[in-house]
């Protein structure tokens, strides 16, 4: 199967751009999958540091208070006193300091919101006397905190501050003045339990209800074992993977933890990813489209070139190719159309010298022929002449026959000029070539003609280079001016009624005179122009012209080593340039004299 250039452009394009962003993409999203799995370890490790830090400042901020609150039940103040310290405790639904008994908790001095205290589901009482609350003030040593949560509604925290072997500060307040993970939520769940795993706070109201240990979940485990090393890491929970850290909080008695989905911490990733995706689907098909685009402009020019090429071996070269590509394929298309312009140059300078080798031997079998004829008819003809004139001689002139005897000398004398003029085309008579400058050769011949031509109201105008501008040139003066004669009678038959035969020489400074003769007769019609210079051929009326003068003319000029030319419009006039190689080049003829 054959593929072309532009269709293996274009595959080779694709792949190329394919790998490219295939590879920059897997680089890109791998390298944004291991950052943002960094930077979510790093978010988690922060989170719990801040938050655990937050919550350690609340609980030691109430501990405080709390600790003040047992002092201040030690002194008896005024009511003034009393209801301003005790807007500082707005906070707790209940507090009091209170002694051990056996089965209950005995007041010492208690400050209850009995309003707010039963919202969420409680009495002094029941506080006091609730085996939970009396077992975790036995157990505690300095400080600690038990989820005494019963509504739904209003998670409540209980808080034990030991401040002397039987005496101790109770407070309950609800979850939200501690530890607010209602906006924590959103992303990350965040919780509290104590070093059984008992939950002490959590955004779950459930899990506060139903008093949930979470001491099997892996990052409390890891918590319980070790709580002085704050540690992040991943587990999977109910076929989720989780995302956890934890960190210790009021001297290790409580453990603080901060869990988020990795699917929910990955989503903005995956947004991303999705986004990149769809950007990179976005650049590929423009790549493609461009990658298209590009292989069409580059091929293009190469098709438009392969026609060319198939039009210039089939002959036509004038084929031309438009360059509008400014790179090395507009260097090629301006290398292909110069090449075109020298091949059409050199195919016609080929056909003009076919054309003029074809001439030549035309000129060359007939004048050999014309030798022949010439030498066999020339003598005889000379005879009957010569007869003729002696007839006419011995006859009276009112002779019958002298009027037929005139007939046959006048038409003998012109069946000699014909055999003469075949004789110098032939080449038959010796000239002697010599130096000579070319103006005078110019003039001499204008001289000679000149009173005929101006007779039959045509101006000879001339338009001769300074003399000291045209060099000179080896040949026969005679011919030349035979030659230019011929052409200026041409040119006064070819002019009807007024009009000017210009005559010009000039230097070509190629090492060439030039000898122009122009008319401003009726021309020459474009089928005749290559027929001119054979012999016979005319275009005067019948008994008017022999057809030779060209001919002959031709062959002077080629002796001379030089060429003619003709060129002609039909109704504007007909021009003879004539090119004879300087005496000093080396195409001159030889000197023969």
């Amino acid at each position: 199967m054959k593929f072309s250039i532009r269709t293996k452009l274009v595959v080779l394009i694709l792949f190329i751009l394919c790998l490219a962003v295939g590879l920059i993409s897997y680089q890109n999203l791998t390298f944004f999958h291991k950052d943002k799995e960094t930077y979510v370890y790093d978010l988690i490790s922060q989170v719990i540091d801040v938050q655990g830090k937050e919550l350690d400042k609340r609980l030691q901020s109430l501990r405080q208070l709390m600790e003040i609150y047992a002092e201040f039940a030690k002194y008896r103040l005024s009511v003034t006193e009393r209801e301003r310290f005790l807007k500082k405790y707005r906070d707790f639904y209940f507090i009091g300091t209170l002694r051990l008994g056996k089965n209950v908790l005995r007041d010492d001095l208690v400050i209850v919101e009995r309003t707010r205290l039963k919202s969420v589901g409680w009495t002094p009482n029941e506080i006091k006397s609730n085996p939970r609350i009396l077992k975790m003030a036995r157990e505690t040593r300095q400080f600690n905190a038990l989820n005494v949560t019963v509504k739904d509604s209003s998670p409540l925290v209980a808080l034990f501050v030991r401040t002397s072997p039987t005496r101790l500060v109770l407070g309950l307040l609800p979850q939200s003045r501690i530890l607010d993970v209602s906006e924590t939520k959103r992303v990350y769940d965040a919780y509290v339990t104590d070093t059984n795993g008992n939950i002490i706070m959590h955004a779950d109201g459930m899990k506060l209800l139903t008093r949930e240990n979470l001491g099997n979940r892996p990052m409390v485990t890891a918590w319980m074992k070790n709580p002085t090393l704050p540690l992040t890491r991943e587990y999977t929970i109910d076929a989720s993977n989780i995302l956890a850290a934890y960190t210790s909080i009021q001297n290790e008695s409580l453990g603080m933890f901060v869990e988020v989905s990795k699917e929910q911490a990955f989503v903005a990733a995956k947004r991303l990813i999705k986004s990149s995706s769809i950007w990179t689907a976005a650049v590929f098909l423009f790549s493609v489209l461009f990658g298209l685009l590009f292989a069409y402009t580059l091929t293009r020019p190469l098709k438009v070139l392969a026609n060319l090429t198939r039009r210039v071996a089939k002959g036509d070269f004038s084929a031309q190719a438009e360059v509008k590509a400014n790179d090395e394929i507009g260097e090629l298309i301006g290398s292909f159309n110069r090449m075109s312009q020298e091949l059409d140059i050199r195919d016609k300078k080929l056909e003009e010298t076919h054309q003029q080798l074809v001439q030549s031997e035309k000129m060359s079998a007939f004048g050999q022929m014309s030798a022949g004829i010439a030498h066999e008819v020339k003598n005889p003809l000379a005879g009957i002449l010569g007869y003729a004139q002696l007839s006419k001689r011995k006859m009276a002139d009112d002779s019958p026959a002298v009027k037929y005897l005139d007939i046959i000398e006048k038409e003998t004398r012109r069946c000699k000029d014909i055999i003469e003029n075949l004789m110098k085309f032939a080449r038959q008579e010796e000239s002697v070539f010599e130096r000579f400058p070319i103006n005078q050769a110019v003039r001499d011949a204008i001289a000679l003609v000149d009173h005929q031509i101006t007779l039959s109201g045509i101006k000879i105008v001339q338009e001769l280079a300074a003399d000291e501008e045209m060099p000179e040139i080896i040949g026969s003066a005679n011919q030349l001016q035979q030659v230019l004669m011929n052409l200026m009678i041409n040119a006064q038959h070819a002019i009807e009624g007024k009009g000017a035969v210009t005559v010009r020489t000039t230097n070509s400074g190629q090492q060439q005179a030039i000898i122009e003769v122009a008319d401003t007769g009726k021309g020459i019609k474009p089928e005749h122009v290559k027929k001119i210079f054979e012999p016979f051929f005319t275009t005067k009326p019948a008994g008017k012209g022999t057809g030779l003068g060209l001919a002959v003319s031709y062959g002077i000029i080629k002796d001379h080593k030089g060429d003619i030319e003709v060129t002609s419009k039909v109704g504007q006039g007909t021009t003879f340039k004539i090119f004879l190689p300087v005496a000093d080049s080396s195409e001159a003829p030889k000197v023969t004299k």
